[in-house]
């Protein structure tokens, strides 16, 4: 049983099995203390509740319980989300490129460290970066390129060399095959610097829809 553990690692929370004492990172579930293998992957994204609900009809959705740090009109949380120029536990000032509680998308191509891609940018659009396709759908999701780069969209259809994918699921349109799915995380900018401090925050230039 996994449990929040009171600590952090560039500036993400530590999580803590209570039967092994084993400690594990938020940003990718590696191993901090303790040996073993790393948290398992399981596919998820980021979206809107209308999204989800539009697309899984029959889902079941899960809520936080009242509470400080839970739901509610106010909470402590909101008071520090909406400081985004003090970041971390203690609220020390932030200066960067982006707001510091700015939603970064963590796209990870390969074993090396993610593109980072700012959720604002990707509003109703899309980017091309070291192979893969990033579409601001939801909460924002992330494709395998394949060598493709001229990807455009039309409203929610992507489309390349006369193929087109649904750009919220990677399925086909026309009876070709799907886009692969990449694993993407969000996190905040201060946080994505700590956690990936030789990765780079791309920015969109080109609005990239028809």
């Amino acid at each position: 049983m996994l449990r929040a553990s009171g600590l952090l690692w560039r500036e993400a929370l530590v999580l803590r099995d209570k039967v092994t004492g084993r400690l594990y990172t938020q940003h990718d579930g590696g191993v901090l203390r303790g040996s073993g293998e790393p948290l398992t992957t399981r596919p998820a994204e980021a979206t809107t509740f209308a999204d989800a609900a539009d697309r899984f009809p029959h889902a079941s959705f899960l809520e936080k319980r009242p509470g400080p740090l839970g739901a509610g009109r106010h909470d402590f949380y909101a008071d520090y989300v909406a400081q985004g120029d003090r970041v971390g536990v203690s609220g020390r000032p932030y200066v960067g490129a982006l707001d510091g509680k700015a939603r970064v998308l963590a796209v990870f191509v390969g074993d090396g460290p993610p593109h980072g891609v700012p959720l604002a940018d990707l509003d109703g659009g899309l980017l091309v970066l070291g192979g893969a396709v990033a579409v601001g759908f939801g909460g924002g999701r992330a494709f395998e390129a394949e060598g493709r780069a001229d990807f455009t969209l039309s409203g929610t259809d992507l489309l390349q060399g006369g193929r087109s994918w649904d750009a919220r699921t990677g399925e086909a349109l026309d009876g070709g095959p799907a886009l692969r799915p990449l694993r993407v995380h969000v996190v905040y900018a201060f946080a994505f610097e700590a956690a990936w401090p030789e990765a780079e925050i791309a920015r969109r230039t080109e609005p990239g829809a028809e």
